[in-house]
């Protein structure tokens, strides 16, 4: 980035679904205020909590910290995925520069945002000096951490991640509480020429939807440092393996539970998005087209792709099966 950029704080909007979270809440909300180097603003949707949660976000609300906070978005139980969808349809009008997801639970370091507004206004740059600006997604890896805040170690290893629509096809890098997006995303999640986009269906996870997008129609950045300490302990929705046993236990299971969902989810993106990406790119919307039929011929040539070489290899064996 350049001196001009470097004297600018970018104002970047955290979006926080918040469900039954007051162990952990107070904790993760001051992470966030004390976020370095950019501008802060907390848009909260109260996913139904019957804890004491509602009560600590009108707290801040009420406190020194209020011109921080929009008022919070009060609401029946709808799960993450729905919940942060709103939260994102609700940003769409507001002044921002970034947009950043959290969970209620973890850690930020005082750089996790500052980091992420660099590698996107590197991006930005680079696509201005192509042409114009592109949807982007940024997301890192994180540091596991126990339910009082301590590192796990050992853990999964995994390679330098390589992004790409291929993957976001048949698997998610980027978890939720470490994404950030920018307008462009935003918008193409929101909008059609017509207003408001439909809500989409057959969504795994919200963070996934979002990698599927900015792989179909822009970039996405992987960070490999982690800037978040990822809370693990009883009460999360999704959490992560520690170890490769807990891995591939968690991955049969996860099979046996959605299967079939990744196909589903492809047919969604091609019922909202299809025509758009025919326009835009051929040969991404022809992958498109191949693994939402099945097609067999995908387990070999590299499109459709995992991170790691087992995965990849299961992945393709199970596709060659229609298991997928």
């Amino acid at each position: 980035m350049g001196k001009e950029n470097e004297k600018k704080e970018y104002l970047v909007l955290v979006l926080m679904s918040v469900y039954n979270g007051e162990k952990y809440l107070k904790e993760q909300l001051d992470s966030i205020l004390g976020q370095k180097g950019c501008d802060v603003m907390l848009l909260i949707r109260d996913d139904g909590s019957v804890d004491g949660s509602a009560e600590i976000l009108q707290k801040y609300f009420d406190s020194g910290q209020k011109a921080k906070f929009y008022p919070v978005i009060g609401g029946k139980n709808i799960g993450a995925v729905q919940s942060f969808f709103e939260l994102l349809y609700a940003a769409r009008d507001l002044p921002c520069d970034y947009i950043a997801l959290a969970d209620q639970d973890d850690i930020w370091k005082e750089d996790k945002l500052a980091a992420a507004v660099r590698a996107m206004e590197k991006e930005r740059e680079t696509q201005e000096k192509a042409g114009g600006g592109k949807p982007c997604l940024y997301a890192s890896e994180v540091q596991p951490v126990d339910g009082r805040g301590k590192k796990i170690l050992g853990g999964i290893r995994y390679p330098e991640r390589n992004p790409g629509f291929g993957n976001a096809l048949v698997e998610n890098i980027c978890t939720g509480c470490t994404c950030v997006l920018n307008r462009e995303l935003l918008l193409l999640f929101c909008d059609t020429a017509a207003g408001r986009r439909p809500m989409p269906c057959h969504v795994i996870m919200h963070d996934f939807w979002l990698y599927l997008l900015a792989g179909a129609f822009g970039r996405v950045i992987f960070d490999n440092k982690s800037y978040i300490y990822y809370r693990q302990h009883g009460e999360n929705t999704v959490g992560m393996p520690s170890t490769i046993l807990e891995s591939y236990k968690r991955r049969i299971v996860n099979f046996k539970k959605n299967r079939g969902k990744l196909r589903k989810q492809a047919g969604e993106l091609k019922r909202l998005y299809g025509k758009e990406l025919e326009g835009q790119d051929k040969g991404k919307a022809e992958l498109l087209e191949g693994f939402g039929a099945g097609k067999k011929r995908l387990a070999f040539g590299g499109k459709l792709y995992r991170q790691r070489k087992s995965d990849d290899l299961i992945m393709k064996v199970f596709l060659l099966l229609g298991w997928l």
